[in-house]
């Protein structure tokens, strides 16, 4: 049991770890400067200037962390490695929905929330041991 508490702590921080990599990435490949990220129209404005790359690396950066995240709590924990996983995808997905209900982002970017818990599946899938796939 408490194997698998501290799995799900160690993907948990996995996964912040990841997203806060992932976000500094992109910071450096677009410096965004001293934005007021509640201004709503001064967002709108500087999303639109943002290239490409660095649209796509924000936008995966939490799914790619629920996945590693997930990927580590299934391959630390002993039993039940699905639902660690899992739970780590329901954590990460509470502070994507925290982020993007308290920040402005373009509509679409909600659609990502669609995709933590299969992130999170596909790193159960990947890290869990053969044995615990069959």
């Amino acid at each position: 049991m408490l194997r698998n508490v501290l799995a799900i702590l160690a993907g948990l921080a996995t996964s912040f770890l990841v997203i806060m990599l992932m976000d500094r990435i992109s910071g450096r490949l677009y410096p965004m400067g001293a934005v007021d990220l509640h201004d709503k129209l001064v967002m709108k404005a500087t999303w639109e200037l943002v290239p490409v790359l660095v649209k796509l690396l924000i936008c995966l950066s939490p799914l790619i962390g629920a996945c590693i995240g997930g990927g580590v709590a299934a391959r630390i924990g002993t039993e039940r490695r699905l639902r660690s996983a899992l739970i780590v995808g329901a954590i990460t997905l509470l502070g994507g929905i925290m982020n993007l209900a308290s920040l402005w982002h373009p509509a679409w970017m909600w659609s990502q929330l669609l995709l933590y818990m299969p992130a999170a599946w596909l790193g159960w899938r990947v890290a869990a041991p053969r044995a615990d796939l069959q």
